[in-house]
């Protein structure tokens, strides 16, 4: 197998073996994120894992930095078809109805929560609805990061510091009203033009990773970094149901293995890249933590909403991998 990038991205190239047979099956990966984010971490060592079982078979391009479209675009073609498998955060699924569990604010307490929610039946019944409602196949989900706000004019630490702010924000209808609930406006602006949105004042603040901040180089456009812990945001490894068809029935059971067996590594690298990044902010950012129990007081009628809708099953399972 030979592991490529596209024309231009060379020196990020990593080649795994010299030639290819002909029989070599294309896969392209693509995210909006670069790849020393998350989610193209994830997709490698899913590859390296796929090259060890399949020696020879399958041909991994990555595509970072959103050169196959924005997230919304590498969303649309795996469900079409046209793209064979994407790395991606929760944003850009905006996960509604009982998915939107996912964007309930403050419900991850740690890392170790989270990944034994993801790994557990919680995150079983959730790859399950998110294929039969989407039109795709989850091949494994994965941690992300905690998601945080950076800003322009003020620190964010309590709710009063919100109020007003435009806040650019993607996911879905919890993840925004939490924000409003908070007082600020969401903003719905593609990751690529979060920049120049801060330049301009179109946005006044953005939530994402440490990771996503410092990838877009937003410690340029911000000022302050907003330790809110507000949301544990996955990764999910997704393929379209077309590429996947075109597997054997032994190659369908072992992208399956393989990306249910690469959990602890996964979350192992998006630590390490999490913890960078934040070293990498603070030398140019003022970072600040919050008043975590105000926030969460002002944000529970969110959890009532979501219970009335979607019952608290998957809430509860959630909080019950917190001592398991």
């Amino acid at each position: 197998m030979r592991w490529t990038l596209p024309r231009g991205l060379l020196a990020a190239t990593l080649l795994l073996a010299a030639s290819l047979p002909a029989t070599a099956a294309n896969l392209r990966i693509a995210s909006q994120m670069s790849m020393t984010g998350q989610p193209l971490a994830h997709a490698q060592i899913f590859a390296r894992k796929v090259e060890e079982r399949f020696p020879g078979e399958f041909d991994f391009r990555l595509y970072p930095s959103a050169q196959l479209g924005d997230e919304r675009a590498i969303i649309s073609n795996i469900k079409v078809g046209s793209l064979e498998m994407a790395a991606i955060g929760s944003g850009p699924l905006a996960l509604e109805g009982k998915l939107g569990v996912f964007d309930l604010p403050f419900l991850f307490k740690s890392w170790g929560h989270a990944q034994r929610a993801l790994t557990g039946e919680f995150g079983k019944e959730a790859a399950q609805l998110l294929e039969e409602n989407q039109n795709m196949v989850v091949l494994g989900i994965y941690g992300l990061d905690f998601r945080h706000v950076v800003s322009k004019p003020r620190p964010l630490a309590v709710p009063v510091d919100f109020e007003g702010m435009k806040l650019r924000v993607i996911g879905s209808e919890y993840r925004t009203e939490a924000f409003s609930l908070l007082g600020a406006n969401p903003v719905p602006v593609s990751w690529s033009e979060v920049f120049t949105a801060l330049q301009t004042g179109v946005a006044d603040a953005a939530e994402s990773t440490y990771a996503g901040f410092y990838e877009e180089n937003l410690f340029e456009a911000a000022n302050y970094l907003s330790k809110t812990n507000h949301v544990f945001g996955p990764t999910f490894l997704l393929m379209s149901k077309a590429a996947f068809g075109q597997l054997t029935e032994e190659q369908q059971t072992a992208f399956r293995e393989i990306a249910r067996e690469m959990s602890d590594e996964a979350f192992a690298k998006s630590q390490e890249i999490s913890n960078s990044s934040l070293a990498e902010l603070e030398k140019t950012m003022e970072v600040n933590d919050v008043d975590i129990e105000a926030l969460q007081a002002k944000v529970q009628p969110l959890y009532e909403k979501y219970a009335d809708s979607e019952g608290d099953e998957w809430v509860e399972l959630i909080r019950a991998a917190e001592t398991e």
